[in-house]
C-alpha cells in the first residue's frame, strides 16, 4: 500500500532538497477517516474517484496524510505538495477530516481569449445561499493533485518550479493552470458522478480562494 498515515501526535520529517528537515505533526488521526470518509461518499460509484484512489494505492510514489487542523484552516480544510529530496519525491497531504468548504453556488468564472487565470467572476445571485464541499471531495480534489504529479509530472513540477522561482505573476498563473485542470479532469468529473453540486470556479465571490489569497490578485475584475 503506498498511502501511509500517521497517528495523532506523530510526526513526518522530510529532508527537502533546498529546504532543510520539514516536520509534519499529525493533530488527529486520519487512517479510519480516511477510507470511512470515501466509504460513506459511496465514492466506489464514480469511477473517476475510484480511478484516483487505485492509482494511489498502485503506484510506486507513497503518499503520506496527515491530519491537521491548523494549517488547513487556511488552505480550505487539505493541501497536497510533491517535496524533493535526495533520493526522489515525498508527497504529502494535509487534511482536516471535519473540515467543509463553502463556497458561492452561483459564482461563474468567464476566461479572456486564451487563459484560465485572467477573466471575470459573474455572480447570477448575491443573496443564494452558499454550498459546500464536505470532505469526501476536498480528499478526492488532492488526490487529484497527486494524478497530476502521476501523469503530467514534466507539466505540473514545471509550474511549480515558477511558482517557486518566479515572479509573484507566474505564481499566480501558475497556480491558476494548475488548480483549473485538477477540476476539469478530476473534481469535476467525481462531482458530477456522485451527483454532488459542483463548484464552477475554484475563485469564489467573498474575495478569497482556497489558499486565502485575494482575488485581485488572480486578475479577476469584480
Amino acid at each position: 500500500m503506498t498511502i501511509n498515515f500517521k497517528s495523532k501526535d506523530q510526526e513526518l520529517t522530510v529532508v527537502h532538497s533546498t529546504a532543510g528537515p520539514i516536520t509534519y505533526r499529525a493533530e488527529v488521526d486520519t487512517k479510519t477517516a480516511f477510507w470511512s470518509t470515501l466509504k460513506g461518499a459511496n465514492a466506489g460509484t464514480s469511477a473517476r474517484a475510484k480511478a484516483l484512489l487505485e492509482q494511489a494505492l498502485m503506484c510506486k510514489e507513497e503518499l503520506w496524510v496527515i491530519g491537521d487542523i491548523t494549517k488547513t484552516g487556511d488552505m480550505g480544510g487539505a493541501a497536497y505538495a510533491a517535496l524533493p529530496t535526495s533520493t526522489g519525491y515525498v508527497h504529502v497531504m494535509i487534511w482536516d477530516p471535519s473540515a467543509e468548504m463553502s463556497y458561492d453556488a452561483s459564482a461563474r468564472w468567464v476566461p479572456k481569449l486564451r487563459s484560465t487565470t485572467h477573466g471575470q467572476l459573474k455572480v447570477t445571485d448575491r443573496n443564494a445561499p452558499r454550498a459546500k464541499l464536505g470532505p469526501p471531495i476536498l480528499l478526492l480534489h488532492e488526490l487529484g493533485h497527486f494524478d497530476q504529479f502521476l501523469t503530467k509530472q514534466a507539466w505540473y513540477l514545471d509550474l511549480c518550479n515558477k511558482q517557486r522561482l518566479g515572479t509573484k505573476d507566474e505564481l499566480i498563473a501558475c497556480q491558476g493552470d494548475i488548480e483549473a485542470d485538477n477540476l476539469a479532469r478530476n473534481e469535476w468529473p467525481v462531482c458530477d458522478q456522485l451527483g454532488i453540486h459542483k463548484r464552477q470556479t475554484y475563485w469564489d465571490d467573498s474575495g478569497n480562494v482556497v489558499t486565502t489569497e485575494n482575488l485581485a490578485k488572480f486578475g479577476v475584475v469584480l
